[in-house]
């Protein structure tokens, strides 16, 4: 969660300095719009937005940034003609982008109904025109590149920005720290004995009121098993109160008189998995192998998209800049992450299973 976040601010960064090119270029556009020049100059910019908005997790922004793409395509093309309305709306659209822009810094999940009205006035232009071209979004698999492969620029031709695949999730090794909480000491000793047969870390608690407070205390395992009926706080109670601080954490329910409605209560919060009691060793291993290797996995395929993030944005900054001392920074930069993805690459690649015999 937190490199999700690190990857929202770090795009918000970089939209602020895009929407002010955009500024910078709308304003050239007043002075002359026959000039395609700079069209094709803000279609670039709204179309590196679009991308890295949808990559960062912001729909809406690129959902409404590929609206402002299609005009700018019609534009191009000739297909629908320059008016004062249509300079009016577009210069309105960035000035709502960049006010939308310190509404998301302020609060990550901010949904903005302006531009939601605005998106149907600019459909009103190209509607105008039956053979404007409505493209379909693009999401980050589709929209990754910074430019249309049709597109021709010299620029384009001397630098070819690097295409980054987040690898695939392996099944993995994962050796952490697992909270056991279970009221019945004999069940606590037993899954202790199992689990630290593969070098996990084992810490242990009593009752969902003991767990809770192992978190609160600022401890965070990788993993929890938690039985169901105890005393003072059960299970369901405990998962639903951990979920309020940590809510991507794995939990495998365990018990021995689980119901129908309790089994939907574990799916409703995101139980890994569910093992029953009376617990046997390899069903146990394996259980825990897999939640294990999945979040560590997904923490190492986050940890490539943020870096993904930044060779796209360095990558962009390096088509733009002329300073050639500034595109040496940025080549070195690019070289940096793609080295760190590559670590993280083989890292996931070599994750050994756990031998559960």
């Amino acid at each position: 969660m937190d490199f999700e976040i690190e990857i929202k601010r770090e795009f918000l960064l970089e939209a602020r300095e895009l929407v002010e090119q955009a500024e910078e270029a709308f304003l050239d556009f007043e002075r002359n719009h026959s000039d395609l020049t700079v069209i094709d100059n803000i279609f670039r910019l709204f179309h590196t937005l679009k991308g890295s908005g949808f990559t960062a997790g912001f729909d809406q922004l690129g959902n409404f940034t590929h609206k402002l793409e299609n005009i700018l395509s019609a534009l191009k093309s000739r297909e629908i003609n320059v008016t004062p309305e249509l300079c009016n709306t577009l210069i309105q659209s960035n000035d709502i982008l960049s006010d939308w822009i310190s509404d998301l810094q302020d609060d990550i999940d901010y949904f903005n109904p302006k531009a939601e009205a605005l998106e149907t006035e600019l459909k009103s232009f190209l509607s105008e025109s039956s053979s404007a071209p409505v493209s379909e979004v693009q999401k980050p698999s589709q929209a990754f590149g910074m430019f249309d492969d049709d597109e021709d620029s010299s620029e384009n031709e001397s630098f070819a920005a690097p295409q980054i695949i987040v690898p695939t999730p392996i099944k993995s090794t994962a050796i952490g720290r697992v909270l056991v909480v279970d009221d019945e000491p004999d069940i606590r000793e037993l899954i202790q004995m199992y689990l630290e047969e593969i070098n996990l870390e084992i810490i242990t608690a009593g009752n969902g009121q003991e767990g809770l407070d192992f978190f609160k205390s600022g401890n965070k395992p990788d993993l929890v098993l938690s039985d169901l009926r105890m005393p003072q706080m059960d299970g369901l109670q405990f998962i639903g109160k951990l979920r309020e601080i940590e809510p991507d954490i794995p939990v495998i329910f365990i018990s021995g008189a689980a119901e129908r409605e309790d089994i939907i209560s574990f799916i409703e919060l995101g139980a890994f998995n569910f093992i029953e009691k009376p617990i046997t060793r390899q069903l146990l291993l394996h259980q825990v192998k897999n939640a294990l290797s999945f979040r560590k996995t997904q923490e190492s395929i986050t940890k490539v998209s943020m870096l993904n993030f930044k060779v796209h944005m360095a990558c962009y900054q390096l088509v733009r800049t002329k300073d050639q001392e500034k595109k040496a920074k940025l080549e070195n930069e690019i070289l940096a992450l793609l080295e760190q993805i590559s670590e993280l690459n083989n890292e996931m690649i070599n994750y050994k299973n756990l031998s559960v015999a």
